[in-house]
């Protein structure tokens, strides 16, 4: 079963987020803190971050780089009703992450999931 890690400081959009999640057929472990997310992060392996842009504590994208480091496989999907530029470094990497705009569709979001489903299930070359 596909495996995400939701975090999200809203409450409410990330009850429902979860919920419309769970109801496709994935599998969700949701946190609105991202310090308790990352520390679930290091116990058990997930697909999928799908984690807001700005929180308190950690914003996504330090959670992000702080997770890929950890589970170099993980995807990382960020969320933001804000500018993304605001948040990520000038230097940092970000086109190995997949962004989204708050508010979105849950068919946008689903259909990135999709999509990540597929690249997983695409067999890898070997030499």
């Amino acid at each position: 079963m596909f495996k995400i890690l939701l975090v999200d400081d809203n409450r409410n959009f990330r009850t429902c987020l979860a919920i419309g999640l769970r109801r496709e057929g994935y599998e969700v472990e949701a946190f609105g803190n991202p310090i308790e997310a990352f520390d679930r992060l290091q116990q058990s392996r997930f697909d999928v971050l799908l984690t807001d842009l700005r929180m308190p504590y950690l914003n996504g994208y330090e959670l992000a780089r702080l997770a890929g480091r950890h589970q170099p496989t993980l995807r990382v999907v960020l969320l933001s009703a804000y500018d993304f530029r605001e948040y990520i470094p000038k230097d940092g990497i970000t086109s190995e992450y997949i962004k989204l705009s708050k508010p979105f569709e849950m068919s946008a979001l689903l259909a990135v999931l999709s999509r990540i489903a597929l690249e997983h299930l695409e067999p890898t070359p070997t030499n």
